[in-house]
């Protein structure tokens, strides 16, 4: 019974001081205020990115890679991936119409004008 009552006492006098995990610093203020610089990679994504295009620039793996790519043995998303990291992820064409007019046609024609 004793072990019970010092559990609860333990929890009453540190309840409102304690931060959970992940909590140090108060809302708005941070460790370090300066923070990781916009746009920098981390170390796995620059090491996958230098272990994917040594792969792909020597001729030796490169001809394993495309005989079994060819031969659908090695699975599509790896193959994916693997370009991905090498030469980054290709531009996705984006089509951007309104009632057959292009986005730069209903820009112009909003220049105070009235239809």
């Amino acid at each position: 019974m004793a072990a019970k009552n010092s559990r609860k006492t333990a929890r009453r006098k540190t309840k409102g001081k304690r931060r959970g995990p992940g909590r140090p610093f108060p809302p708005g203020v941070s460790g370090n205020p300066a923070g990781r610089p916009k746009g920098s990679k981390n170390l796995v994504t620059e090491e996958m990115t230098e272990l994917a295009s040594g792969l792909l620039r020597d001729p030796a793996w490169r001809e394993k890679f495309e005989k079994k790519w060819r031969r659908d043995r090695m699975p599509a998303r790896l193959v994916e991936v693997i370009f991905a990291y090498a030469a980054g992820k290709p531009m996705q064409p984006v089509d951007v119409t309104t009632d057959g007019h292009s986005l730069l046609e209903l820009l112009a024609g909003q220049d105070g004008e009235k239809e």
